[in-house]
């Protein structure tokens, strides 16, 4: 037996058939998971942009290193204590950007990731639920 109706007021009328399943409903519940991953993903973008600025100071750092040993072999360098605060500016920036880059990679890239996941499959299941709760008013 062949459906004359199209699928789209076929989907119109099981939807019409259950109050809980409504356009606003399923709405709200994008609306819902949207800023689920817009959280999650504004904490991976920081974090990443800290990684990105924390590598950027180790280079800055890196190429202060290179003018103070240019400066030094011309008989101008600087004197012993700008070189400590050097040397301690730098590994401060080479271990916060250790840190900031595992962090990234370890922690907010994979939440992020699993977070995505989750809510798809939580969104399939729910939609599975809400399809299996249609069939059983319509017997």
């Amino acid at each position: 037996m062949v459906d004359s109706r199209g699928p789209k007021s076929f989907a119109a009328e099981l939807m019409e058939q259950d109050a809980e399943i409504s356009d606003s409903s399923l709405s709200e519940q994008r609306a819902k998971i949207q800023e689920t991953l817009t959280a999650l993903d504004e904490r991976a973008r920081v974090s990443q942009r800290f990684a990105a600025k924390s590598i950027a100071a180790v280079v800055a750092c890196y190429l202060g290193g290179l003018a103070f040993y240019t400066a030094s072999s011309l008989s101008i360098g600087p004197g012993p204590a700008i070189a400590t605060v050097w040397q301690v500016c730098t590994w401060a920036a080479v271990i916060t950007a250790a840190v900031s880059v595992t962090r990234y990679w370890t922690i907010h890239r994979p939440r992020l990731e699993r977070g995505r996941i989750d809510l798809h499959v939580a969104m399939f299941q729910e939609l599975q639920r809400q399809i299996s709760e249609l069939k059983d008013k319509s017997k």
